[in-house]
């Protein structure tokens, strides 16, 4: 098991622009950021089970993600960022439908009620992300306030709709290497 994780120690530590024998001393949050960065799961390595479960305990007390002073030089920055929202980003090419607005996909006529990002909160909605707006068309809905009434509300119409599920837990911890997002691992 040892070679394995010697391995994969190696080429996190090329990722993370750390030296090899920076990264075997004692620190903490240098080896979290490691083992949070292996695209095999922050636990694909044995020595990494305990110290990740340590850091999700620790996060969900409220407490900071421990620092790595060895993440950052002057041309290279590692760090993570913790956060928390119920559902991931949205695909590429495509954004979240705002909270309250609608979305009418016309190879099904399926009307959909966007949340936003997700991070307000979700009822157990999904969400919504669209992408190719085709036009605008309009609807009658129920009204809101426990009338008979009807109030007419517009309707985009777009090319691609993709709804989203909530995510298992909305704690999340994302790996940036270089000011993008490497990883997002949730706990």
């Amino acid at each position: 098991m040892r070679p394995v994780f010697t391995l994969n120690l190696i080429w996190l530590t090329g990722l993370l622009g750390l030296s090899a024998p920076s990264a075997m001393a004692d620190d903490y949050g240098c080896t979290v950021l490691l083992c949070l960065s292996n695209p095999n799961g922050p636990k694909a390595v044995s020595e990494c089970v305990n110290p990740i479960d340590h850091l999700y305990r620790e996060l969900r007390k409220g407490r900071p993600f421990p620092h790595c002073n060895l993440a950052s030089t002057s041309d290279h920055k590692s760090e993570a960022v913790t956060g928390r929202n119920n559902f991931d980003d949205c695909p590429t090419g495509t954004s979240a439908l705002p909270a309250g607005e609608f979305a009418l996909n016309p190879q099904s006529n399926q009307i959909y009620q966007g949340i936003g990002s997700g991070a307000e909160g979700f009822g157990g909605s999904q969400k919504i992300c669209v992408a190719q707006p085709a036009g605008q068309t309009s609807m009658g809905i129920p009204a809101t306030d426990g009338s008979s009434d009807v109030q007419t509300v517009p309707v985009g119409i777009y090319r691609q709709i993709v709804t989203m599920n909530p995510a298992g837990s909305p704690n999340y911890i994302d790996v940036m290497i270089d000011g993008k997002r490497y990883t997002r691992v949730r706990y």
